[in-house]
């Protein structure tokens, strides 16, 4: 029996027009109904995933920015960047021609103007008090140096295959921080053993629910981890091949409302 549901967002919940179908919504809080668990699993801030969970149902749980936050009867953990590791993460990003975007709870920094794609300020007027944040845009390396802190995440990104290849290299050498891809011209730093996988095994523990008892849903290489430690795999149409070859199912596409199609395929009696 099916106690929990993990849900990527990116490729596998939201749409290409980045949206929620009906159909989904639905099939979750049917879930909900039966005394499922269900989270939303995402490498996006908890702003943004809690936004859509509440746009969902009240119950819709959250774990973001890769498994550095994630709630349990809405209590949150949070596993921030160590602080020397951060520090040189800083020095070694400033040595190259790239985008880079720290992203706290409520406070994001970068070096770059502001771009909606990675910065959440331009929600705010749609957000909660207690879900706005405040970015920092514009910031030299130095200044970034010193005022960033309680960072979560840090997303890299440039178009310079050669670039990320290189840098990622170097960062690789660094203690206490954990790497994660996304494709080929952007990669993710959080702290060392940040994981989806590693936030739901902490949820697993807590709950006492067991592997066979997961649901997990996901498309792309960073639902990897959140793959091995679940017991039911769903693909996406969409997904990558490696995805597809972890799966036991897979499910119609992000367009095609392939998250009810899978959730309803699981736990109807």
């Amino acid at each position: 029996m099916i106690k929990l549901i993990g849900i990527d967002l990116d490729g596998t919940l939201l749409n290409s027009k980045l949206e929620v179908p009906i159909e989904n919504k639905q099939s979750i809080v049917k879930a909900l109904d039966k005394g499922i668990h269900v989270y939303l699993v995402t490498g996006r801030p908890y702003c943004f995933a809690k936004h859509l969970a509440l746009e969902i149902d009240d119950r819709v749980q959250v774990i973001s920015s890769n498994g550095a936050n994630y709630e349990i009867d809405n209590i949150m953990t949070s596993k921030y960047i160590e602080t020397t590791a951060l520090e040189t993460v800083i020095t070694e990003l400033s040595k190259e021609e790239v985008c880079a975007f720290f992203k706290g709870n409520a406070n994001f920094y970068t070096h770059e103007a502001y771009d909606d794609r990675f910065l959440y300020s331009h929600m705010n007027e749609d957000l909660p008090k207690a879900l706005q944040v405040t970015s920092y845009t514009q910031l030299s390396w130095r200044e970034l140096h010193d005022k960033t802190h309680d960072i979560l995440k840090i997303l890299v990104y440039t178009l310079s295959k050669e670039t990320l290849e290189r840098l990622r290299k170097r960062l690789s050498l660094i203690e206490h921080i954990t790497l994660t891809s996304y494709n080929a011209i952007s990669f993710d730093i959080n702290a060392e053993g940040v994981s989806k996988g590693n936030a739901i095994l902490e949820i697993m523990k807590k709950m006492n629910i067991q592997k066979n008892e997961i649901l997990a849903i996901g498309d792309n290489e960073n639902d990897v981890s959140m793959f091995e430690v679940c017991g039911h795999c769903v693909a996406m149409e969409n997904a990558n091949q490696q995805i597809k070859q972890m799966s036991e199912y897979i499910t119609s596409s992000n367009d095609d409302y392939g998250v009810a199609n899978a959730i309803d395929y699981y736990i109807e009696d």
